[in-house]
């Protein structure tokens, strides 16, 4: 009596079942998921048909690579926050390109995307991936877990240990936190790599054969650099009110050393020129002399000030500032900057951060360029320093890496330490330290993507060019110097007559800032007597002005000749 309710209840159960089942073959009808594959790394995503037959993306992004998994979509989408704004922003996914035969790059809202790289086909292969980010981004997110069989065994902010039975992969980043990875313009790179926990890097131990360590990548990289310095400040220059003075001039001094000085200056728009953003720094390109020569004075005094109390305080910190080697250069050993060179050697058991390092050795590097004697006092320190930078370098497969405390350091400090141990490997001979040096800066040049800012303030650390705002030290012994663009100035004196010679492109204008010019009587220009006249920069020649209680002479030079002469004449002998 009971089968004609049962019958009833199958009957019931099919048809919901059938129902049910409809709903999702038309739901996800349109439907498909693809894959991309580059070695051990796969790309899944999902696209739909549209009713003309083309395809549209959908935001669903699921990338695997050995023992890591990385998700982006609806559920756990990729975030992005700004520097002004504490809300996070969900991205979503909108495309994707094969950049190379090992990249994928996929691209999201926001201007923003990824790039992942597998170093090689073979077993031993890595994975490196780099973010782009908004100008003023502060920073983006990912989600990542391990596949199946694999497991997190060590969790710092910088590095996971990947554990399955018989691999072991580190996966390490500037950032990481709960299970997503963070990216930032300054520190816009990861990596998922084979892990040796007994591994001990060296500089002797570094392959000849990397990559990296070659002076043709090293090479490349820069010279791709430099091209960098132009097409960002080209970009730019769309939206005025972003450029800073460090952009303005790395761009100039680039195009100077391409002989295209005179095109830069006239591309740099009027509302930076005659705007607030402007201090000394970018004075021997343009005028008002007087005014920004009091910012000099003031830029002085608070490095003056620094000094001191780095001293007081024992701060090793102050040797990170990167023109202290320039202000020691012209003001010479007083008493405090006597005491700031013998600071390292006096600090009991001195072991400096990665920075401390990379900045005293920096120092060392410049100062002896400049006046050996004023290097000396850290020569003592300087062993101890590559060997701290030494001591936290790591191979990821074909990459150089810096690290402290298991963290991976800034893109700015890994580049400044790359310049450091490439000029003390010149210096000293030292092959493989020369060798380690370029590793470190291909290998952080070819997996960022270092943002306008940045690469006007690594400009001067990975670029020599005197076209570049610089002091020079015309006359140690009346303490003579100069700020300046000239491709080289020198100073002579005899019965109580200085001589100037400027060299610089003929027919180019540019503005010199001395100090150490005593009071004179008489000033020569190619021959010709000149008056001091406080409009000078507004001719279209050359003039001066003299400020007698500063001992400051401040020049414009339109060079009729590739070398300009001036010539003084002074009423006393000091």
């Amino acid at each position: 009596m009971f089968s004609h309710p049962v019958r009833k209840s199958l009957g019931l159960i099919v048809l919901y079942s059938v129902i049910i089942v409809g709903i999702f073959i038309l739901q996800f009808r349109n439907e498909s998921v693809f894959s991309k594959n580059i070695g051990a790394l796969r790309a899944s995503m999902s696209q739909s048909q549209n009713k003309d037959g083309s395809t549209s993306l959908k935001n669903y992004l699921k990338i695997t690579f050995k023992g890591i998994e990385f998700k982006a979509d609806e559920s756990t989408p990729a975030t992005l926050a700004f520097e002004s704004d504490s809300s996070v922003h969900a991205l979503e996914f909108i495309s994707y390109e094969e950049t190379s035969p090992l990249s994928l790059t996929f691209n999201f809202t926001e201007n923003t995307s990824l790039t992942f790289t597998v170093s090689d086909d073979t077993p031993n292969a890595s994975l490196s991936v780099s973010a782009k980010l908004p100008e003023y981004a502060k920073e983006l997110s990912l989600n990542f877990e391990p596949t199946s069989g694999y497991s997190i065994s060590e969790k710092t902010s910088s590095r996971n240990i990947f554990n399955s039975r018989n691999s072991m992969y580190a996966f390490s980043a500037h950032q990481l936190n709960d299970n997503q990875v963070n990216f930032s313009n300054e520190s816009s790179f990861a990596s998922f790599a084979i892990y040796d926990p007994t591994t001990t890097f060296t500089f002797a131990s570094l392959s000849p054969d990397m990559t990296v360590a070659q002076k043709q990548t090293y090479d490349t990289c820069i010279k791709t650099f430099r091209e960098k310095v132009i097409t960002s400040m080209q970009e730019m220059l769309k939206n005025p009110s972003l450029l800073t003075e460090e952009m303005v001039i790395a761009y100039i001094a680039e195009m100077a050393s391409q002989n295209r000085y005179t095109e830069a200056l006239n591309t740099v728009p009027p509302s930076f020129r005659t705007g607030n953003k402007r201090t000394y720094l970018s004075t021997p390109y343009f005028n008002n002399l007087n005014a920004m020569n009091a910012t000099l004075i003031k830029h002085s005094q608070e490095m003056a000030d620094s000094i001191g109390n780095a001293v007081i305080t024992s701060n090793l910190g102050i040797f990170s500032v990167s023109d202290l080697p320039d202000y020691i250069n012209i003001t010479g050993a007083t008493p405090n900057i006597t005491n700031l060179l013998a600071l390292p050697s006096t600090i009991p058991g001195f072991t400096p951060t990665v920075s401390e390092a990379v900045g005293i050795l920096t120092t060392y590097l410049r100062l002896s360029e400049m006046d050996s004697s004023l290097a000396a006092p850290l020569e003592p320190v300087i062993k101890k320093c590559v060997s701290t930078i030494e001591t936290n370098c790591a191979v990821t497969d074909e990459s150089l890496v810096l690290n402290e405390n298991e963290t991976p350091v800034s893109l700015s400090l890994t580049l400044k330490a790359g310049a450091a141990l490439v000029h003390y490997g010149e210096k000293t001979q030292a092959n493989d330290i020369l060798a380690a040096g370029q590793a470190l800066i291909s290998s952080a040049l070819l997996y960022h993507l270092p943002d306008a800012k940045l690469i006007a303030e690594l400009y001067p650390i990975l670029v020599q060019n005197k076209n570049y705002p610089h002091f020079e030290v015309i006359s140690r012994t009346q303490n003579i110097w100069a700020w300046t663009v000239a491709d080289s100035i020198t100073y002579t004196e005899s019965n109580l007559v200085g001589t100037i010679n400027i060299k610089f492109p003929q027919g180019a204008i540019h503005h010199v800032i001395f100090n150490g010019i005593r009071q004179f009587n008489k000033i020569e220009i190619y021959g010709l007597s000149y008056r001091p006249d406080p409009n000078f920069e507004r001719y279209n020649s050359s003039g001066y002005t003299h400020l007698a209680n500063t001992r400051t002479l401040l020049l414009k030079s339109r060079h009729k000749t590739e070398t300009e002469t001036v010539r003084l004449t002074y009423n006393t002998a000091n």
